[in-house]
């Protein structure tokens, strides 16, 4: 059984290959994709020989086609948790040129600290207002001399101060709670 599902996994993996390679003038194939990688690594993770040779599959693929995505270490880590082996993020790692994996790593670390930014700096706990004030302050020392988020800069930097004032506030106000909550008991 478990030959019979590694063949069907090795010969699904080489239409695809087939497949990309045949849309492709050059011959080499569009580069694996994050799906792919993660659909073989699903598919195998319960069987550890199975794993081990979608590892060896994948590897492989990797390095004729190379990747259109860069790993974040978050995203290592779960498709460690899918037993994807060392070699395999290596090789995903070095398909793609650094400059663009750079590049990509870049915008995603913009958007996750932006979005977090404005995701909570208009609440009023204080838990998200530290949010957002981490956030912001990060955001602009990263990426304060980048022209493309110039206007995300100078409304960060506007929002700042209030942020940090009210965050004060209320922690002054959380200080001071309990103590009035004791005296009228």
């Amino acid at each position: 059984m478990r030959q019979l599902i590694l063949i069907c996994i090795t010969t699904l993996l080489l239409s695809t290959a087939v497949f990309s390679q045949s849309a492709d003038p050059d011959g080499f194939g569009s580069p694996v994709s994050r799906r792919e990688v993660k659909r073989w690594l699903t598919y195998t993770q319960d069987d550890a020989e199975l794993s081990a040779q979608a590892n060896l599959d994948l590897i492989s693929e990797i390095k004729k086609r190379g990747v259109d995505f860069a790993l974040s270490s978050e995203e290592e880590w779960a498709f460690k948790l899918l037993e994807a082996s060392e070699d395999l993020l290596v090789a995903i790692r070095e398909g793609m040129p650094e400059p663009a994996r750079r590049a990509i790593l870049e915008v995603k670390e913009k958007r996750e600290l932006y979005t977090a930014f404005i995701s909570t700096f208009s609440r009023v706990d204080l838990q998200s207002r530290k949010t957002a004030f981490d956030a912001g302050q990060q955001f602009v020392k990263r990426f304060a001399s980048d022209p493309t988020v110039k206007e995300q800069v100078n409304f960060i930097n506007r929002a700042l101060p209030q942020l940090d004032r009210s965050i004060k506030m209320l922690e002054r106000g959380n200080s001071f709670r309990p103590a009035f909550r004791r005296n009228n008991q």
